[in-house]
């Protein structure tokens, strides 16, 4: 039976039609909005002499002054001054007002009145729009942070589609965690843009191309400022869950990880805030060297930020998902024995998790799974994990020909590269038999990323282990996650840091 391709889904093609008609929508508006020009300008009642504002056009008259209004807004006057395309080209605004001198001690010091006058710098381009070169900014250009906020809402919800298409099918990988890392970021970013517009909308501050590239570049630490609380808490979880592990495990490096973690969280919220504030205002070169820094930290952080949590999102999400009752064959991904041979509880949770599977498989459909017991000798083990895995299905009731033993292993990796082989050889018909894995709940998700690496398509079953060691043990999954991608990492913070500072060297200084 023939599937549709990707790019036919409904999934992918709503999205799409939808973000076709949001853009033509905007772009409409910023058409017809664009036409006229707006200039603002408030000067302090006591100083300005009312009715005296004048508006003339010099150059290519390409546009005409439409109307000139003056407002009180408290103490101050507000000039308006609103224009109209009727061509293309270049034009100069004058707007010229007379103001009274300011008094010193011994009165005015300027008998009379004098004149003043601004200069705005317009271009009219051939469909019409007016920009405004002097402020760097066009009317309707309010209509852009909407257009980013929509583009960006709309981007997400088609990867939610994605990923809860993904968890659907049992199709977990990192790209689902590069996926979720941008739900997450795109759809806080968008919270900023909106609140940016109402911020303007209600103040009737108007915006510039440049005032809107800097609200992208403080995106990053924005965001960390939305997500305060949450990493606080989640620094103080994990601190709580370590102290419990130690007190319960022991005092070990790898029991203090939570806490590090924590540490670390509240020590990058510090950096950004004390780089923010460590702005050096004495020459140019200072000033835009530190707060590149600032602002090219604020995304590094930001960035592993999302990592994080959008890797804990797919943990929950491999760990609720179940496998359909097909499995012909059950890895059981293995850890450390007792001294005896025998399994730790640990390793007999992930070992129960594979026999009730099969048992429920077996009571549902009338078939067995043949169990993959994996891991190899360790250099203070007296058997395999592999044998000592077998020793306690066999206790359980499990025939011996219905377990395969992969015994040399000595990794996660290599249990699935070499359960692989095992299989592959008892089955003949590798593409055609369906597998699963069972191994604890911390751990699912690295045993699926494991398994795509090797072009092995599982099902993950997830035992349960004690909430106080759960933390700790994903941290050091998470780690592992991370060290696996590094060079995809450090490539995509690379290449983020160079597109910010060519970027920010635009904006600045060309």
């Amino acid at each position: 039976m023939k599937t549709k391709p990707k790019f036919l889904k409904p999934r992918v093609i709503i999205p799409i039609i939808v973000l076709i008609l949001f853009l033509t929508g905007c772009i409409a508006y910023m058409l017809f909005v664009g036409r006229t020009n707006t200039v603002t300008l408030n000067i302090t009642s006591m100083e300005y002499i009312p009715n005296s504002a004048k508006a003339t056009i010099v150059g290519d008259e390409a546009v005409k002054v439409k109307s000139v209004t003056e407002e009180r807004i408290y103490d101050d006057i507000r000039i308006t001054v609103k224009t109209e395309s009727v061509g293309s080209g270049r034009d100069t605004l004058y707007l010229n007002f007379e103001v009274k001198p300011l008094p010193n001690e011994d009165g005015y010091s300027i008998d009379g009145q004098y004149p003043t006058e601004c200069e705005y710098r317009l271009v009219t381009l051939p469909f019409g729009i007016i920009i405004n070169r002097t402020l760097d900014s066009v009317d309707g250009i309010e209509c852009l942070i909407i257009m980013l906020a929509g583009v960006m809402m709309i981007t997400a919800l088609a990867m939610i589609f994605s990923v809860l298409e993904k968890q659907h099918e049992g199709l977990f990988s990192y790209s689902m965690v590069v996926r979720c890392g941008l739900i997450i970021y795109l759809l806080i970013c968008s919270y900023i843009f909106l609140d940016e517009w109402r911020h303007n909308i209600k103040y009737g501050i108007s915006l510039s191309f440049r005032e809107l590239i800097k609200i992208l570049f403080d995106t990053g630490r924005m965001f960390t400022s939305i997500t305060i609380l949450p990493l606080l808490l989640l620094a103080f979880a994990l601190a709580v869950s370590n102290i419990q592990l130690v007190r319960k495990e022991g005092f070990r490096p790898l029991n203090l990880l939570g806490i590090l973690l924590g540490v670390s969280l509240i020590g990058g919220i510090w950096m950004i805030y004390r780089l923010n504030s460590s702005v050096n205002y004495e020459n140019d070169v200072a000033y835009h060297t530190t707060t590149f820094i600032s602002i090219a930290f604020a995304f590094v952080f930001c960035y592993f930020e999302c990592m994080l949590l959008s890797t804990m999102l797919c943990a929950v999400m491999c760990t609720r998902y179940k496998p359909p009752y097909n499995l012909d064959y059950i890895i059981i991904l293995g850890c450390a024995i007792r001294a005896d041979g025998t399994p730790t509880p640990l390793l007999k949770g992930r070992i129960d998790r594979a026999i009730k599977f099969e048992n429920e498989q077996f009571e549902k459909t009338g078939k067995h799974s043949v169990f993959v017991p994996s891991g190899g000798q360790g250099s203070d083990e007296i058997i395999s994990e592999a044998q000592s895995m077998k020793d306690y299905l066999l206790s359980q009731g499990i025939p011996d020909e219905q377990v395969v033993l992969e015994n040399k292993s000595v990794n996660t990796y290599q249990n699935m590269l070499f359960s692989k082989g095992v299989i592959e050889n008892d089955s003949k018909a590798l593409p055609d038999v369906n597998i699963g894995f069972s191994t604890t709940n911390y751990h699912v998700f690295r045993g699926y990323t494991l398994a795509n690496r090797i072009k092995m398509k599982v099902g993950g079953l997830s035992a349960k282990t004690r909430l106080y060691f759960f933390p700790n043990a994903f941290i050091r999954e998470f780690i592992g996650l991370v060290w696996e991608q590094k060079l995809r990492h450090f490539l995509f913070i690379f290449f983020l840091v160079a597109g910010l500072a060519i970027l920010y060297f635009v904006i600045n200084y060309l």
